[in-house]
């Protein structure tokens, strides 16, 4: 994304949250969801009813945990907070509760009430960005002499500033709390957290469903 998103003051016009998740996610949840619906087809196509019946329980499962690890998970950005949207619970952090971020194994926010919370829906940052920046720095030496900005470091955390190499998920959650920062942002209201109740349902019941499908076999 390289469009800026228009920092709004609590009061004024509210823009639609920024949904942030990578690509490869998407394309794992397009691709098990796929083959689930495949196998699906052919157990109807090739197998008594009754008995397909039973074995829809293996692609009923596959498509259940394609949606909620990857297709679903997500992280919203609004002016007044960042939400993470995981697979079994959602947390809207306010930005005057974030403190900093530590990206060495993915996005987790540490609050100014010490409490830590992280994204489900965005993949580590540390190893992968210095290895770019070790590369990166090499080529320029090699062609011109000049420096290449250094890798970020793999230290404890950051505290929103833009770092280079860092994959453009994590640099836009960065970006963006800057931009909040910049405007006049509401005092923090505390973190608000709620559990999926819907998506423990359908895993329970994707299991069960999976349970007779296995003795069925």
């Amino acid at each position: 994304m390289s469009e800026h998103p228009v920092y709004e003051p609590t009061g004024g016009p509210r823009a639609a949250p920024e949904a942030v998740r990578t690509h490869r996610a998407r394309v794992l949840a397009v691709g098990a969801g796929a083959v689930a619906a495949v196998v699906a087809i052919a157990l109807l196509l090739s197998v008594p009813l009754p008995r397909a019946l039973a074995l829809l329980g293996f692609p009923i499962l596959v498509g259940v945990l394609a949606w909620a690890l990857y297709w679903r998970p997500r992280v919203e950005l609004d002016p007044d907070a960042l939400t993470f949207v995981d697979v079994v619970r959602t947390a809207r952090i306010p930005w005057a509760e974030v403190r900093d971020f530590d990206v060495r194994f993915g996005l987790r926010v540490n609050t100014v009430g010490g409490r830590a919370l992280a994204a489900w829906a965005l993949p580590a940052a540390g190893r992968r960005a210095v290895a770019r920046g070790s590369e990166a720095n090499a080529g320029a030496g090699g062609a011109g002499g000049q420096s290449a900005p250094a890798p970020i470091p793999t230290g404890r955390s950051l505290r929103g500033e833009l770092r280079p190499h860092m994959p453009p998920s994590l640099q836009r959650v960065l970006d963006y709390r800057r931009l909040a920062a910049s405007g006049a942002a509401p005092r923090a209201q505390g973190i608000e957290t709620h559990w999926h109740w819907g998506t423990l349902a359908a895993f329970a019941a994707a299991l069960a469903w999976a349970g007779i499908a296995l003795s069925a076999v």
